[in-house]
C-alpha cells in the first residue's frame, strides 16, 4: 500500500491559493445578502406611503445592475428605503437596502458595491 503525504508547499506557483480571498468574498457578500434578506422581510420597514404601489415584480426587474442607488430610488417611488447594513474592505463599500411594505408580506433588498448594484432579491411581489 502506497502511502499519500499530504503538505503545505508555499513555493507551490500553480494559481490554486491566488484567488482564496476573492472566494472569501464572494461568500461573505452571499451570506450577507440572505441575513440581510432574512431580517429585512421578517421585520416590516417603514415602507412610506408610496411603497406599496412600487413594489411590484415589474419595478423589480427595472432594477438593473450598474444603477446607482438615486436611480432605484426613482424606479421605487422616491421611497430612499431602509439602510441595513454596509461595509467597507480594501477599498470596496457594500451596502444592502431595503424597501417593504408595513405588512412585510413584499420586499425588494437591493445590494450596492461602491454605489452601483450588484445584487437583488424580492419576497412576495406580484
Amino acid at each position: 500500500m502506497e502511502e499519500i503525504k499530504l503538505t503545505n508547499d508555499s513555493n507551490n506557483n500553480s494559481g490554486v491559493g491566488n484567488h482564496k480571498g476573492i472566494w472569501i468574498g464572494i461568500i461573505g457578500v452571499v451570506v450577507l445578502l440572505i441575513i440581510v434578506i432574512s431580517i429585512a422581510c421578517a421585520v416590516p420597514g417603514d415602507g412610506g406611503a408610496s411603497s406599496s404601489t412600487y413594489l411590484t415584480y415589474s419595478n423589480y426587474t427595472k432594477i438593473q445592475n450598474g444603477m446607482s442607488y438615486s436611480q432605484v430610488v426613482d424606479i421605487l417611488g422616491d421611497d430612499p428605503g431602509v439602510l441595513d447594513s454596509s461595509s467597507s474592505y480594501g477599498g470596496y463599500t457594500l451596502s444592502y437596502y431595503t424597501w417593504s411594505n408595513n405588512s412585510g408580506s413584499k420586499c425588494i433588498v437591493v445590494g450596492f458595491e461602491n454605489g452601483k448594484v450588484c445584487a437583488k432579491s424580492q419576497y412576495g411581489l406580484k
